[in-house]
């Protein structure tokens, strides 16, 4: 029991220790914002794939029509990737008189792509811009998020990702506003520390010259994480990539509607993240450990397990806090004891699920 308890706080010591040099390292590391002129943006071109998307898809293409960016050089791109539903119908039906709109209905699969990979590797072959922005349908666009990212790319950059919010609803909504706030927050600072992990798949700018040097994603292994996958071999191509935390790029996605679909998006997101390097399986394991090494110490001294817990409370929300005033953020919702219980149980339904190795079952299709 001595040794459980001695391994428990070694846990929880470099938990709290990872905890506090994420947030010097943030605090002390800031983007510099950039301006560039009309004249000098490139074209661009916005790429959009879709299956299943009536309830969201409006929503992102009415927050298009605001896009601070000249008119004469940007396209939208929107992928129909055989929809059951409206989502044809009802593109069809918004893109009408705008020209600077399009649709294509994707049939057939690329190369190796598929999903939303084949779908974006369709859209970028038909693509005339010198920057693929990629978001999704159910994603709020801000005006000043393409000319954000473009302004922090460079001709040795590959990919520049900014950062997205889930939009406060109610308890599950607001459950995954902390979660992608708090996974925000800590990606950032880990990019502060030179530990980059990943592009944020429906907010990122990617350099033509890049995309076309990996092959294109028909050419690139499949993953149902396919924006890692793309970020993984632009990288081993010598392309730098960044990470910015700037109030311009700041995307709010709707949340998903109930707890079963969350832990199918978190086992998504697990099982693409297998070939992430052990660095950062062990931070994972750190995180997850932290409730079991805290109820271990727990029986041995429970006023010091209430202590801990404390540390790690505070820590958490004043990163979570420092990281929304940094952005400007607004609408935030702090349910702190609620979130503490879903992080709990999310981080046990999704360790259960991807140890099962269960094919992940998203937008009704299924891959291993």
């Amino acid at each position: 029991m001595i040794a459980f308890i001695y391994l428990a706080a070694l846990v929880i010591a470099v938990y709290i220790a990872i905890q506090l040099i994420v947030v010097a390292s943030f605090l002390q590391h800031k983007e510099e914002e950039t301006t560039v002129a009309d004249e000098e943006l490139p074209f661009i071109s916005v790429l959009i794939a879709a299956r299943n998307e009536e309830r969201n898809i409006l929503y992102c293409l009415t927050s298009l029509c605001g896009l601070n960016y000249p008119e004469n050089k940007y396209e939208i791109l929107i992928g129909n990737d055989s929809s059951e539903d409206h989502t044809e119908d009802f593109v069809k039906d918004f893109i009408k008189e705008k020209p600077r709109f399009k649709m294509y209905n994707i049939t057939d699969e690329l190369g190796s792509a598929k999903g939303k990979a084949n779908v974006l590797a369709h859209l970028a072959r038909v693509a005339k811009g010198d920057y693929l922005l990629i978001t999704d349908a159910d994603i709020e666009i801000q005006p000043d998020w393409a000319r954000t990212l473009v302004s922090q790319a460079d001709e040795k950059t590959g990919i520049v990702s900014g950062i997205t919010v889930v939009r406060a609803g109610g308890l599950i909504e607001d459950m995954q506003q902390t979660d992608w706030l708090s996974f925000m927050a800590h990606m950032q600072g880990f990019v502060s520390l030179g530990k980059t992990a990943t592009a944020v798949g429906n907010n990122m700018l990617v350099s033509r010259k890049a995309y076309d040097e990996t092959g294109g994603y028909e050419n690139i292994p499949f993953s149902v994480t396919e924006d890692y996958k793309l970020f993984q071999h632009i990288r081993e191509l010598g392309w730098k990539t960044k990470n910015v935390a700037l109030s311009g790029c700041v995307n709010y996605s709707r949340g998903l509607s109930n707890f079963s679909r969350v832990v199918r998006q978190r086992l998504r997101w697990l099982t693409g993240a297998r070939e992430l390097p052990a660095f950062w399986w062990f931070i994972f394991t750190v995180y997850a450990l932290f409730w079991p090494a805290v109820a271990v110490v727990a029986l041995h001294n429970w006023v010091l397990a209430l202590q801990l817990v404390g540390i790690k409370v505070v820590l958490q929300w004043l990163y979570i806090v420092l990281f929304g005033l940094r952005l400007k953020l607004t609408g935030i919702s702090f349910r702190i004891p609620e979130y503490e219980v879903y992080s709990v149980l999310i981080t046990a339904a999704c360790t259960v699920a991807f140890l099962m190795r269960r094919p992940v079952n998203w937008k009704g299709r299924k891959y291993s």
